[in-house]
């Protein structure tokens, strides 16, 4: 009895020689590393940061950047609050 032909990870049938397939995976994981590149070169913000702004309706790493370029900038430092308790007798 024989086996099925076994499939890489997009279901498509291996077939060929080792070299072929270290050729393919090289193909496949630099691909990978141009999209990895091309999203963190885009986007200028981290993923925490895309995720919060995403709460209030802002999509994206250029959304994100654009937001940021509509808020004004702060006029300083917070003021310090104290809290007063009341004497205790």
């Amino acid at each position: 009895m024989t086996s099925p032909p076994s499939a890489d990870g997009a279901g498509q049938p291996v077939s060929g020689t080792r070299a072929e397939a270290v050729a393919r995976e090289r193909e496949r994981l630099r691909a990978l590393k141009e999209r990895r590149d091309a999203q963190s070169a885009d986007a200028g913000v981290d993923g925490f940061t895309v995720r919060r702004w995403r709460k209030v309706g802002v999509f994206g790493a250029q959304a994100v950047l654009q937001a940021h370029a509509l808020i004004p900038p702060s006029p300083g430092p917070l003021p310090e609050f104290r809290y007063h308790r009341p004497h205790e007798e």
